[in-house]
């Protein structure tokens, strides 16, 4: 029964957009990209594409971390067209074998946008979002670490508070985003599929940025 439940509040967290209709827009910019050689502007809808085909994905199917990152760079490439060269991104995986830690989706991809959007965005020079992947004993460890703005302890108590409520449940749309998932519906679903509340945490220091560290049992992965 637990697990019916925990199935159904996966399945509540899925947006419900139609994707038909995009898809079909995009494909054809694609081949107008393509017949008149705009290769600037084919990459980005390529981009673009590739991030709404993972967004639209049902929630409660797993993915590995190598889906993620993909998902990720995707991201951040639609990004540097918007903020240039304000924004640099660096990748580090221990052992390969990390790439097959199993997962929900969209987990690292809207931590990725708040680094991008409140983070380095609101500094004048830019900054860079690092990803790290790595064993610590029976754990498998996923940072996502910036050099932003930095947040308040206030708004990381916040964060936690909501990832206990119905607002987290909620796909919103929300200001400078592109899923309108929030990090504490994140949260959510990380403590929902691994069934452990000591699954993610936040350290960040005003003016000096943001670091947000995932804890996954090793046995994870596939």
């Amino acid at each position: 029964m637990q697990t019916l439940l925990n199935r159904a509040e996966l399945q509540s967290l899925q947006s419900q957009i139609n994707p038909h209709f995009l898809f079909n827009t995009l494909n054809a910019g694609v081949q107008l990209a393509m017949m008149e050689g705009a290769n600037r502007t084919l990459f980005f809808l390529e981009n673009l594409a590739a991030v709404f085909r993972y967004n639209v994905r049902r929630l409660d199917i797993e993915v590995t971390l190598k889906d993620e990152i993909n998902s990720v760079k995707a991201y951040i490439d639609l990004m540097k067209v918007r903020f240039g060269d304000m924004i640099h991104f660096n990748l580090e995986i221990e052992d390969e074998e990390l790439f097959q830690i199993s997962m929900p989706p969209l987990i690292l991809q809207p931590i990725v946008e708040n680094s991008c959007i409140h983070g380095i965005g609101e500094k004048e020079e830019g900054g860079c979002i690092n990803i790290r992947a790595y064993r610590d004993e029976d754990k498998d460890i996923i940072e996502v670490e910036d050099n932003g703005v930095g947040m308040e302890n206030g708004i990381i108590e916040n964060i936690f508070k909501e990832a206990l409520g119905n607002e987290a449940m909620a796909i919103k749309p929300k200001k400078g985003h592109t899923t309108g998932i929030g990090v504490n519906n994140v949260i959510l679903r990380l403590r929902l599929y691994f069934k452990t509340d000591d699954i993610l945490d936040i350290f960040s220091v005003k003016g000096v940025g943001t670091r947000v560290v995932i804890r996954i049992p090793a046995n994870r992965r596939g």
